[in-house]
């Protein structure tokens, strides 16, 4: 399939994130010393709080990667295959384990933004799953198709 415009700066972006999230990783201190708050609450749980942002730097990356690997599938092959719908709930449990991962961290220092941030990854948790749960229809329908074909 021939990509468009869009779907070519797209898979540029997502180049561009890769690399950046690539590198990155190699200053995760310097990017947990810009989001440190001043209160005492965070100070006597800053080693928690630094591993959370650990983790959920390294779950945002794969979130990437896998996206980058989907939209690549798309165009590459045939986009009604199992391997798409698997990536697809992947991504679901992903972005549920952000919830909660900062559903935790919300009971312990609670922000506005954080509690935003859990409603939106579990929200984003549940579309890929309705996408995915899509996919497997969609790849059920074509497959009686070939057979009928």
């Amino acid at each position: 399939m021939q990509k468009s415009i869009i779907a070519r700066v797209v898979s540029i972006l997502f180049v561009i994130l890769l690399i950046g999230g690539a590198i990155g990783l190699f200053f995760i201190p310097q990017l947990y010393d810009l989001t440190k708050a001043s209160s005492v609450l965070f100070k006597n749980k800053a080693l928690y709080y630094k591993e959370i942002f650990y983790i959920c730097y390294i779950i945002s990356f794969i979130i990437i990667y896998i996206l980058f690997k989907i939209f690549n599938f798309i165009y590459n092959k045939n986009p009604f295959q199992n391997n798409i719908e698997r990536y697809i709930k992947i991504l679901a449990v992903l972005f549920m384990s952000l919830a909660l991962i900062v559903g935790i961290k919300t009971i312990f220092l609670p922000t506005i933004l954080s509690i935003v941030v859990v409603v939106l990854t579990f929200i984003i948790s549940l579309c890929f799953y309705v996408v995915a749960e899509v996919f497997k229809v969609a790849i059920n329908y074509k497959e009686e198709i070939d057979y009928t074909v």
